[in-house]
């Protein structure tokens, strides 16, 4: 069809049903305080579009250090032994982007924790100690360490290793005063935990531990009522179970009672936009995921109409 024809047709009325009104979406799809909050933040967004420039051109660089081809890419039975090397170009790969020495990426580790607890029961042998620099550890650490819970279920202290910690300093960032004399001759790993957790404080910066930033973002909301419909309106807001509503409830590995909002296509997706947080005092829900940040920015528009 020519372009003549396609103008000629297009300038003919187009028939609709009757009774059937054309919806015209809104100018601005955000309410106007978040509309507002947008405008205010420009060159933070052009910040963080340098950040993902950069981060890009890691990744991209860490796949072709590894030299990773398409035969890394076939799946292997058995013990392995003619593996094409796949996984350890995966491993290259991680610890090319994050500057580690080295990882491990594998499906059978399931969660954080358990990683972390393979890594700690790794490094340290009875008679060490382990040494937390960054205050309390994550909610669920505190089982694995022998923090909390019962004795003789394979902790850490079940195995003669000693557990110590240095309290963050008032600035919410590492003691580095306090760290210049921490380590002891027993002192067989330094934890440094870069998420703040469930605890109210910032998550270490790239200064402190290689300058790494954290995802999540915490908001203090004071009590029950109004941490339990921060996550009522997110969950409603998620485009996999929107009709669900979230209730607080006791939940394997954490002290207090958490709720959840994370209407996810992938169960306990923290990539996805969702929220979650303790039910104690400060009361802070943590956020994190969502595919652009204009998803949140939507979400906050209909948090304002309830809280």
């Amino acid at each position: 069809m020519s372009t003549a024809t396609a103008t000629t047709l297009a300038s003919y009325p187009v028939a609709r049903p009757r009774g059937r009104r054309t919806v015209r979406p809104p100018a601005c799809a955000f309410h106007p305080e978040v509309a507002r909050a947008v405008e205010s933040l420009q060159a933070e967004f052009r910040e963080v579009d340098r950040a993902l420039a950069l981060n890009s051109y890691r990744v991209s660089a860490a796949f072709r250090a590894a030299r990773v081809a398409p035969h890394h890419f076939g799946g292997s039975t058995g013990y392995g032994h003619d593996d094409a090397g796949g996984r350890e170009a995966l491993d290259s790969v991680f610890a090319h982007v994050v500057g580690a020495e080295a990882a491990i990426v594998r499906p059978q580790f399931f969660s954080g924790t358990h990683a972390i607890a393979c890594a700690l029961f790794a490094l340290l042998r009875p008679g060490h100690e382990l040494l937390a620099v960054a205050g309390p550890p994550y909610d669920t650490l505190e089982e694995v360490i022998g923090i909390r819970g019962s004795d003789n279920v394979g902790s850490l202290k079940d195995f003669g290793i000693t557990y110590r910690e240095v309290p963050l300093a008032a600035d919410g960032g590492l003691d580095w005063d306090a760290l210049a004399h921490a380590v002891r001759p027993e002192t067989g790993c330094a934890l440094i935990q870069r998420s703040c957790g469930y605890s109210w404080r910032k998550s270490l910066g790239i200064d402190d531990i290689r300058r790494t930033i954290d995802l999540v973002k915490a908001v203090e909301l004071g009590n029950r009522e109004r941490l339990i419909a921060f996550c009522e309106v997110v969950q409603q807001t998620c485009p996999v179970g929107s009709f669900i509503k979230p209730t607080a409830g006791e939940t394997p590995g954490y002290a207090s009672e958490v709720i959840f909002a994370d209407g996810t296509f992938m169960d306990g997706s923290t990539s996805e936009l969702s929220c979650d947080g303790p039910l104690r005092d400060p009361y802070a829900v943590f956020c994190q995921g969502g595919t652009h940040w204009t998803q949140w920015a939507l979400v906050l528009g209909e948090i304002l109409k309830v809280i």
